[in-house]
């Protein structure tokens, strides 16, 4: 618990609390432990189950918390993280691409992100969009070469400019 907690620390939930309660109930087929993760992520509020303490963005980092602790031990090939950083930006965006990009040392980690600090540390990036054509949504997924890799994150970081596109040249050399 406090592993997984000093982790949502790191992921920007600085004053998160952690707790694993486990409880005997009657045997079944799901054994004859009742196992429940609480969180407070903020203080004054109290341990909950993680299903009425968290948002969608705040689960994300609680899970890749707890896999980043497991990591090791945990035989599931693989991850798929959506939108872990949501909410987020700035040093704790750069911690959770790091987490992420660890993570990947042991799983196959598919994850979802509009973060450029998230994006540049991947192995491997496609870019996911939609387009309206007569009247009907089109999905396209398109994979990334170096060249289109800087193209996306240059359009990541909001702003067509030649310091933008070097800077998205850096964030690749600097996270390879």
């Amino acid at each position: 618990d406090k592993t997984v907690e000093s982790n949502l620390q790191s992921l920007g939930m600085p004053k998160a609390v952690f707790k694993t309660q486990i409880a005997e109930q009657a045997l079944s087929s799901n054994g004859k432990d009742r196992i429940e993760f609480l969180l407070a992520p903020n203080p004054g509020e109290g341990e909950k189950s993680l299903q009425k303490a968290v948002s969608g963005g705040e689960l994300s980092r609680v899970l890749l918390a707890i896999k980043t602790v497991m990591a090791e031990l945990d035989a599931v090939p693989l991850l798929i993280f959506d939108e872990v950083d949501s909410g987020i930006s700035g040093e704790v965006g750069n911690r959770i691409g790091e987490s992420l990009r660890n993570l990947g040392k042991h799983h196959q980690v598919l994850t979802i992100t509009h973060l450029h600090q998230v994006a540049s540390r991947a192995n491997h990036q496609i870019s996911v969009s939609k387009a309206e054509t007569d009247g009907r949504t089109f999905t396209s997924v398109k994979d990334l070469d170096y060249e289109g890799r800087i193209e996306e994150l240059v359009r990541m970081l909001g702003e067509n400019s030649e310091i933008t596109r070097e800077h998205a040249r850096q964030l690749l050399e600097n996270n390879r």
